[in-house]
C-alpha cells in the first residue's frame, strides 16, 4: 500500500508538480536558479534544477514546536 501511494505522488509531482496532503501539507517541485559553483578547486556553471521541498500544514510546525525546548532555557546561567 506504501509503494502505492508513493507511486501516486511521483505522478501528481510530474503533471502538476505539487501534491497536497490533507493535516500533512504540501509537496513541491521548486525550480532552483542556476549559478557558479565550486567543484574540488574548479568553479563551474550549474544549471537549473527541480528539488523537491516540503512545506508543512502550520498545525503540524506548531505541534513538533511545542515539543521542542526553548532555546534560551537550554543556555545555562553563570
Amino acid at each position: 500500500m506504501y509503494i502505492a501511494v508513493v507511486k501516486l505522488v511521483e505522478q501528481e509531482l510530474r503533471r502538476h508538480k505539487m501534491v497536497r496532503l490533507p493535516h500533512l501539507g504540501d509537496f513541491a517541485l521548486v525550480t532552483y536558479k542556476g549559478g557558479p559553483a565550486l567543484v574540488g578547486k574548479q568553479q563551474v556553471t550549474i544549471g537549473d534544477r527541480e528539488v523537491l521541498k516540503f512545506y508543512p500544514k502550520e498545525r503540524l510546525r506548531r505541534y513538533f514546536n511545542a515539543r521542542q525546548p526553548h532555546p534560551l532555557e537550554s543556555v545555562g546561567t553563570k
